[in-house]
């Protein structure tokens, strides 16, 4: 049982680094993720 949630747990995070876009602006830096608010936004 705990090792399903393991491997649940790390195909979760390599789900997410995968999905999540890093791009530098000047000075900051935008992250956009896969999930989305209220408004589909």
């Amino acid at each position: 049982m705990i090792e399903e949630i393991q491997r649940l747990t790390e195909q979760y995070h390599a789900w997410l680094r995968e999905k999540t876009n890093l791009r530098a602006i000047e000075d900051w830096v935008e992250i956009t993720a896969p999930f989305l608010d209220r408004h589909n936004d």
